[in-house]
Formats: structure tokens, sequence, C-alpha cells
């Protein structure tokens, strides 16, 4: 083997070169993987999706892959040791890795002590499950050896869903060496055991551990479960691996006819039954209905229902069947349009939810088609059950909804009404809606000062002022709940700063500096931290985004910081700008001006600014445009064909080419690459340009970006008394409505942080 310079194989790492590893034979890759065995982790992940990197096959890249996951084992680093062990689990299981040699390399890659880990009170808890448990209890399986496998297993702290499909392989293996047990499938042995499989496969949602399990339970015994407990495995897989329904819902006629009592054993199978009555057709739906209400029937009356499955019996809770056969009763008559049927079953199955998050699903789907069925009943029933719910932010699109009816027919009164309890259980940007629009109310004269001030006075905010102070003090003092509310929502945080005034700014004044860290082991949670600042190390960021995704609930506000720093350095606008929000969002998080420069990137500035200068455009718009539409994201492709930057149709970017070739411009018809920044960011920008000459009004122009000028037109003629600002608050197509906000609140923050224009100038600009 050719002597090979660990700087030099870092170097191509970091850089993405990985063709050598790829062309090398597997004891080659071997000795390169051992140069680094933290490197070798991120090569492997990099190795395993490369394309077209010069290999014969696809077996190469698994090959190179394996070896390197196998090298990582011997990582310093704890977390990486772990996330080399959960990928070689199911090659392991799969006979793709050799399991007695990889049990020597468990035994003989056991890490050194890495001085620059230290004790620290401030780790995260994270689960007890060790993924390096897992993979040698897999290897001990794949060897035979069931009794130590389950001793392995035995010492985790936490089953992970491999743990558990191990654990019952090796039970069911050892009874097949067991020659005191009898193999009929009836034995008792055998019930218990199918009863612990069935129990683990037809529960919680089905992943890659589930399907090896149900694999190799056949393989071990092929008529180990019965003709319908079989149709029940598969139907699950069928509704969860690829939603098709049509072929989960042969299986489930067959254990209707065969064993419809697992459907009340296993509850989340009834629920499966009814997302594919639900997504089929029309006769299988009514098929659905039918059913349910036989079972509705049954249930209510205390009746059996085959096999002797009745609420009298102490052995099955028929409450959670009950809930999911209201519940998609309601579903299925809702996807039928029937809302107001549908919204008397989920009425019913209300008082049978088995958690929280699915009473908010009934109460949020009874609220859904009330809004479906007849608009004017929408804000009774959310005071009926707006006390009732959990989870404040569920209920949001239905309370923008009735703000956005509320505001187009000017009731004023029952927003005031419905405040007080909003003030209580809605979710904070709810409240900085209803608060800013009630005191644009006041301030317009929409609302008479006592009726805003008994308002007030309900939710402690009141105050004594002469009649002409009142008005004002009254406004002021929604405007500044809305403020308040600050992380909830950036828009009424900066419209209700220049209503504001006095220097009042949703963004700090004072810039601050990245705290400095020296490495990982300054991080609290410094084995995460090790292992995502590794991606960016080794050159592997790409590859980062499910891990960040995976711990970032569980990491500080400024270890989630210094990522999207790192995600930013590297181009990768998009990601870091939604971890940034994510962080952003928390209850104990205070406004920092350092994240929300991560948040609103200065991103393709030159072809940014160069453009907006040439169409006399505000930069700080264009940013807010394009940050809205893609992330800077210029390979991005909505789910209707919009392509770049600035998110255009091909038909809009051809028309609008042809009008800048006519005026002299370049000719971009010929190779019309929307997914180039330069051809893509100059097309948006004459597009907006001329928006904005024909609607003579930015926010207008703005909205007509998203919805089409002409039904813009259509919706401010209808509402021509209203000022701007609320008169957006009435548009009905609700991806137009908060497009106008989220541009205009991007617009202020780059106006504010990069070309130092005040928030109410910024809102001036754009409300005209």
């Amino acid at each position: 083997m050719v002597e090979v310079n660990q700087e030099e194989v870092i170097q191509k790492f970091k850089s993405g070169d990985i063709g050598f590893i790829m062309k090398a034979d597997p004891m080659e890759v071997w000795e390169l993987a051992k140069i680094n065995p933290s490197a070798s982790f991120y090569a492997g992940l990099m190795v395993r999706t490369q394309e077209q990197a010069g290999v014969d096959s696809a077996q190469e890249h698994i090959r190179a892959s394996l070896t390197l996951f196998q090298a990582a084992l011997g990582s310093p680093a704890i977390r990486i040791r772990e996330e080399a062990a959960r990928e070689l689990v199911m090659p392991v299981l799969a006979g793709e890795v050799p399991a007695n040699p990889l049990l020597s390399r468990l035994k003989n890659t056991a890490p050194k002590p890495d001085p620059r880990n230290k004790p620290s009170e401030k780790l995260i808890t994270l689960p007890q499950n060790n993924p390096v448990l897992t993979l040698h209890a897999a290897a001990l399986y794949t060897l035979g050896r069931y009794n130590e496998t389950m001793k392995n297993l035995e010492t985790q702290k936490e089953f992970s869903n491999w743990d558990k499909s191990i654990s019952l392989a090796a039970a069911l293996g050892l009874q097949k060496q067991n020659t005191h047990i009898q193999y009929e499938r009836t034995s008792p042995e055998k019930n218990i055991l199918r009863g612990k499989f069935l129990n683990f496969l037809l529960t919680g949602p089905p992943d890659k551990s589930y399907q090896w399990t149900f694999r190799e339970v056949l393989r071990q015994e092929p008529e180990f479960f019965s003709e319908a407990e079989t149709a029940a495995v598969l139907g699950r897989f069928a509704v969860s691996e690829s939603r098709a329904y049509g072929e989960a819902l042969r299986h489930f006629r067959f254990i209707l006819e065969q064993d419809r009592s697992l459907f009340f054993q296993y509850p989340e199978l009834t629920g499966d039954l009814g997302r594919s009555f639900q997504y089929t057709n029309a006769a299988s739906q009514a098929e659905g209905i039918t059913l349910f209400l036989e079972w509705d029937k049954a249930l209510q009356s205390g009746l059996s229902i085959d096999n002797g499955f009745s609420r009298g019996n102490p052995g099955i809770d028929t409450s959670q069947v009950h809930f999911r056969v209201l519940y998609y009763l309601g579903r299925i008559e809702r996807e039928r349009k029937k809302h107001a049927q549908a919204a008397i079953y989920f009425t019913a199955a209300l008082p049978y939810a088995p958690d929280p998050l699915q009473k908010d699903a009934c109460i949020w789907y009874i609220l859904n088609t009330t809004w479906l069925n007849k608009r004017e009943n929408l804000r009774p029933a959310h005071s009926m059950y707006i006390q009732d719910w959990q989870d404040p932010s569920y209920f949001a699109d239905m309370m923008d909804l009735l703000c956005c009816y509320l505001t187009a027919n000017r009731q004023w009164q029952d927003m005031l009404e419905l405040f007080p309890q909003i003030w209580l259980w809605a979710d904070k940007a709810t409240v900085a809606k209803y608060a800013y629009i009630l005191g644009r109310g006041v301030s317009e004269e929409y609302i008479s000062v006592t009726a805003a001030a008994n308002t007030l006075h309900t939710v402690g905010m009141g105050g004594l002022f002469s009649p002409e102070e009142q008005k004002k003090f009254l406004a002021r003092t929604f405007f500044r709940i809305a403020f308040e509310e600050k992380n909830a929502s950036f828009y009424y945080r900066v419209i209700s700063a220049s209503r504001l005034g006095d220097g009042v700014s949703p963004i700090p004044v004072e810039s601050e500096e990245f705290q400095e860290q020296e490495g990982p082991q300054d991080f609290p949670n410094q084995d995460e931290m090790e292992l995502l600042v590794g991606f960016f190390e080794f050159g592997a960021s790409l590859y980062s985004l499910p891990y960040i995704k995976d711990v970032r609930d569980r990491l500080s506000v400024l270890e989630l910081r210094i990522i999207a720093q790192a995600l930013t350095d590297h181009k990768h606008w998009i990601e870091a700008i939604r971890l940034v929000n994510v962080y952003m969002e928390r209850e104990d998080y205070e406004v920092s001006r350092q994240d929300l420069i991560l948040s609103y990137p200065r991103a393709f500035r030159d072809i940014i600014e160069a453009n907006a200068k040439e169409a006399g455009i505000s930069p700080e718009i264009l940013y807010g445009l394009i940050r809205t539409e893609s992330y800077f994201d210029p390979n991005i492709m909505s789910s209707v064909g919009a392509i770049g930057l600035s998110q255009l149709m091909p038909d809009t970017a051809r028309e609008q080419a042809e009008r800048i070739k006519k005026q002299g411009g370049p000719d971009y018809l010929e190779h019309l690459n929307l997914q180039d920044p330069g051809i893509n960011v100059h097309i948006g920008t004459f597009y907006l340009k001329y928006l904005f000459d024909l609607m003579k009004s930015p926010m207008q122009a703005l909205l007509s970006y998203n919805g089409g000028y002409n039904r813009v037109r259509r919706w401010r003629n209808a509402e021509l008394k209203l000022p701007e600002d609320l008169f957006v608050e009435t548009i009905e197509l609700i991806e137009t409505r908060e497009y106008g906000k989220r541009v205009l609140g991007a617009a202020a923050a780059y106006g504010y942080l990069y070309f130092d224009m005040p928030m109410e100038a910024v809102v001036a600009e754009i409300f005209r």
C-alpha cells in the first residue's frame, strides 16, 4: 500500500474529494480510515450518497462507506461512535458486514480517553439507549448467539426500536433452539411471543426496524402469524410507507372477513382502516361510513362486536377504538364535504380522546368544519372551545381565519369580546395580531373608547385619562401588547413599533459579538457539538441537517447560534435561516441583533443591490422579497413550478424576458436558466418594478407578485375604505395575505440592519 500523508487525507475529506477512497481495495480503505476515525464517519456519509464518483457500481459505494463507519467506531468522540454504530446495525443484520470481525473491532476500537472531555453539570440529558450496544447485539444475533444477544440488550437503560426488534427475534430463535417447546402456532409459549410481536408491529409508526422484524419472523417461521395478522402488518406498511390506501384496504377487508377483533385489540389499526376509507374513493368512503356507524352503535349500547369484544369486556379498552371510529367518521364526511355532519362526529369523538394531542385534533376539526359549513358560527365555536385546547399554536390558523372574517365584516365588537379569551388561551402570535388590529380600530374610530377601555380593563391594562387622551392611550396600549409579544410575530412587532414611534425598535440597537469558543469542549453540550462541528471541519456540511434537526431542541441558543453561523459561512442560507427561526421562537429567547443578522443575511449582495439600483427599487424591499420567496436557495422549485431566488413561473419569466429584450437589455430567451442567480434576480426585479408602476402601491405590488394583480385590484376595490394595513388583514387567500406581511417584516429588518433606516420609515415606504 502506498504510504498516505495524514494531512493530505484530511484535506481531501474537507474538500469532499473522496474518489481516492472509493477506488482503493477494502484493506487500503481500512488503513486510510484509521488515520482519523472521526473523519471516517463524515467520509462514510459522503461516500454513501456520492453520485458518479468514478466507481463501477453502487456496491462500491456501500463497501467503502461501511468500512469507513467501522473505522469510526474507534473515534474518541462518543457521539461519532454512536452514530457510526447506528449506521451499521441494519447492514450487520442484512449480512453486509461480517459479524465476527466486527465483534473483534468493537473490542479493539475502545477509544482512548480524550483530554478535551471534561465533566460538566450542564450536559444535556440524552436518551439512555446506546447504539454501540445495539450494534453488538445485532452482531451476536446474526451469529445465532441468542442468549448472549438478550443479555447484552438487558444492559440498555432504554430500548430503541432496533433493540426491541432484535430482542424479539432472539426470543423466537431461543424458542426454536429449545427442544421442549412444541412448534404449533397455537401453543401457549408461541401465543405469548406472538402477542409481543403483534404489540410491536401494530402500534407506533412503522420504520425499518418493523420491516426487518416482520421479514425475520417469516424467515424463521413462515406460518408464525395467522393470515389475518399478516394482513394487518402488511396493511399498516402500505399506509405508512407509501400511502397505498387502496392496497391497504384490500388487506383490511380480508381482516374484516377473518378476524375483525384485531381492530379492537390494536386501536391504531382502526385508525389505518379509517384513513384507507377516507383516501380511496367515494364507494370506499360510503363503505367506511356504514361500517363505522355499525361499530359506533354497538359500542354505545355495549353490544358484542364479533369475537366477543364489547364495552363490558375487561380485557379490551374500547374507548380508544370508539374515539377512532367517531373521529374517522368525521374525517370521511369532511372529505365528502358534508361539513355539518362531520362536526357532529368530531364533537361526539371529543370525550373519548385518549391524549391532549388527539383532543386538540378533535377541537381543530370541529372549528374547521364549522367554518366550512357556516362561517358566522366560527366566532361562538371559538368561545366555546378555546378554554379546552392544550396547544395554542395548533389553532393559530383557525384564529387567523376568524380574524380575517371579523375584520372584513367590521365585527369590531366581537373581536373586542373575544380578546380576553385570546389573551389567556391563544398563542402569542395570535395575541399580537388581534391586539394590533384592535389598536388600529381604536385609532381609526371604528371602536368606541368605552368599549376598548372595558376590554383592556378586563385584561388588567386599563387607565384613567381625559377623553382627548383616552383614545391615544387605548390605541397605544393595544400596540404595546402586540409589540411586547416579542418573538411571536416579527411583522406585528415591526408595525406596532412604527405606531408607537419615539425610537421604539423591535431590534436591539447595540450589536453583540459572538461568544468566543476555543472548540467543542467549551460548549455546554460537548458531545453533541463535537459531532455537529465535525460536519463543517471535514467538508460534510451538507450532511449535517438531519443531525442538527435531531438535537436542536436540546441545545442551547448559544450552541445553535454557532451552528447557524457555520451554515451561513458555508452558504447554506436556507438551513441557517430555518435554524435561527426555530430557536427565536423559544419562550425564554430574547431578541438579539446578531441572530437577526443570521436570519436576514445579505446573501447574493452584489447581484441584488445592483439590480435594485438599476430598477430604482429600495434594496431592502428586494432583499425582503427574495428572502421570503426562496430563503436565498437558487435551486429551489415550488410545488407549482416557480423557480429560483425570486421564484419565477416560467411563463412569467419569458414574458418579462421579452420586455427586457425590447428595452435593449440582455436576451435571456434562448437560454432561460432561472436557476442562474444573475438571470433570475434581474428578471424578478424587472417584474417587481413593472408591478410597482402598475399598482402605484408598494404593498399592492408585493401582493400582486404572489397573488396576481387582477385579484389584488379586485380585493382592494372591495375594501377601499379600509387603511392598507387593515385591508391586508381581509385578504382571504392565506398565502398572499401572509406573503405581504413576511416581505414587509423582512424589508424592515434589512432596512434597519444594513441601510440605517428607522422601522417606521420602512413601514411608511411600503404602506403608503
